[in-house]
C-alpha cells in the first residue's frame, strides 16, 4: 500500500479542496482544514478503536491528509497520506489491514470522482 497518493489536478486549488472534501464526505469522513491550507478527513470514534480496537467495526478510527502544492509542470498536485503505523497500534495487524483497506476505498473513491469532474490530469502512488 502507498504511502501517499498524489492526484495532478488542473483546476485551481479552491475547487480541489471542494471537489477532495466532497469526496472523504460522501465516505463518511469528517473533513475540517488544517493550517497549512491542506485537509483532514477523518471518520470513526478514537475512543472505540482505543478500547475495542479492531473489533469497533464501522466505528474504527481513520484519517487522512491532503496537502496542496503546484508541480513544476503547472498542475496542481493534491496529496493524500495516512499515519501508516496508526493501525497496527489501534488494533494489531487486523487493525492495520483495516486501515489498508479504509485507506485504499478512499483513494481508489477520490480518484473516480475527480475523474468525474473531468479535473484529474494523472495520479501517482508513493511508496
Amino acid at each position: 500500500m502507498a504511502a501517499s497518493y498524489d492526484y495532478f489536478l488542473s483546476c485551481d486549488t479552491n475547487q480541489a479542496r471542494l471537489a477532495l472534501g466532497q469526496a472523504f464526505e460522501k465516505l463518511g469522513y469528517t473533513v475540517t482544514g488544517t493550517p497549512k491550507g491542506g485537509l483532514l478527513a477523518k471518520r470513526g470514534s478514537t475512543k472505540k478503536t482505543v478500547w475495542l480496537g479492531a473489533l469497533a467495526g464501522k466505528d474504527f478510527a481513520i484519517s487522512l491528509v491532503t496537502e496542496f502544492f503546484d508541480h513544476p509542470d503547472g498542475s496542481l498536485v493534491a496529496r493524500v497520506s495516512r499515519d501508516m503505523a496508526g493501525g497496527a497500534l489501534k488494533g494489531g495487524a487486523i487493525g492495520a489491514s483495516k486501515a489498508n483497506n479504509a485507506y485504499a476505498d478512499a483513494v481508489n473513491s477520490v480518484q473516480q470522482d475527480l475523474q468525474q469532474a473531468g479535473v484529474l490530469k494523472g495520479v501517482a502512488n508513493n511508496t
